[in-house]
């Protein structure tokens, strides 16, 4: 026999592994692992919170959506009030004005004049 000990016939010599295979210590990637567990819950709660409910992204965006087509309508009927009033205020003042609205609106025509209606056909 070679000079090798054995302790049982067939069986193989115990030996040693070589220190790259060796086994690392579980406790340096302990906290690695908490850090890892924590960040990731961290994420799914804030995942949670901008995506669900009522505060969520995407009801703010849509919130936000009307809010502006909102502040858009009132600036629209704020032009639209403005026009009205100096309307208004030229009825009131110029009888032009009323003249004309009298005879487009209400057919009106004074009592020496003949309307003729033409329009296409």
């Amino acid at each position: 026999m070679s000079g090798r000990k054995t302790t049982r016939i067939g069986k193989r010599p115990a030996r040693s592994k070589p220190a790259r295979f060796a086994r690392r210590a579980r406790t340096t990637r302990t906290p690695r692992m908490v850090f890892l567990f924590i960040l990731a819950a961290l994420l799914f709660f804030l995942g949670l919170v901008f995506f669900t409910g009522n505060r969520s992204l995407f009801t703010l965006y849509m919130i936000a959506q009307k809010r502006n087509h909102l502040i858009q309508e009132r600036d629209q009927l704020r032009a639209e009030n403005a026009r009205l009033r100096q309307r208004i205020q030229q009825l009131r003042e110029d009888l032009r004005a009323i003249e004309e609205v009298a005879r487009e609106e209400y057919n009106l025509k004074k009592p020496n004049e003949e309307v003729y209606d033409v329009r296409p056909r």
